[in-house]
């Protein structure tokens, strides 16, 4: 005997009190357990409603759960980059100003020395 799922039919019924087609999901063929993702459009409470038509072998039926669906988490900003100075120039004045002193040094002791 091959056993197989029954199609389930979802509606669920938003915090507003819209009524929302979920679609069809087909129940696992053992348990009767299925399963439906979905995306809910606001935030508050649900009410699921699971419709199963009957066949042959099983009658009709329904059964209902609930739940809570809180606001959508906010997406921190981005925090701009840190702009890092450029020392190049500061260093290459540095450098220059290193120099310019040295010769100034090597110069005055070239004057004391032939003095």
């Amino acid at each position: 005997i091959t056993m197989t799922g029954v199609p389930v039919y979802l509606t669920a019924l938003d915090a507003n009190g819209n009524y929302q087609d979920l679609g069809v999901a087909v129940s696992n063929a053992y348990t009767g357990t299925f399963t439906k993702s979905f995306e809910p459009p606001i935030p508050g409470d649900y009410e699921v409603i699971a419709t199963f038509a009957g066949d042959a072998s099983y009658g009709s039926s329904t059964a209902s759960t609930g739940f809570t669906v809180g606001p959508a988490p906010t997406v921190a900003p981005t925090p701009e980059p840190v702009q890092v100075p450029d020392y190049t120039m500061l260093i290459y004045g540095l450098i220059v100003a290193v120099i310019i002193a040295i010769i100034i040094g090597l110069v005055n002791l070239l004057l004391l020395r032939n003095k």
